[in-house]
């Protein structure tokens, strides 16, 4: 996944869409390339968005601003957890 957050509105944040119809609890967690934590995905609020879909994101420009790169992401559902790698291109 390329994520490039230039506030064109296209591409700005990272979105994971997790099938999700138990409603478990889901932790979403960004690192860097050295496994250092960076930021935790937040769920998305969005109307828009149908059961039984959850929709995680990040912003690479919130709190402090992630430069160019490649990020791990893990979101963990239930216990199973999902990886794998963002690239954040400026």
């Amino acid at each position: 996944m390329t994520v490039t957050p230039n506030r064109d509105g296209k591409n700005d944040t990272f979105i994971f869409r997790c099938y999700n119809p138990w409603d478990f609890r889901i932790t979403a967690t960004i690192y860097g390339l050295r496994g250092e934590r960076l930021a935790s995905m937040r769920i998305k609020s969005d109307k828009s968005i149908t059961y039984p879909y959850d929709y995680l994101e990040w912003d690479p420009d919130s709190g402090a601003r992630a430069p160019g790169g490649l990020y791990l992401y893990e979101v963990i559902v239930n216990n199973k957890a999902y990886k794998g790698t963002v690239a954040v291109i400026r």
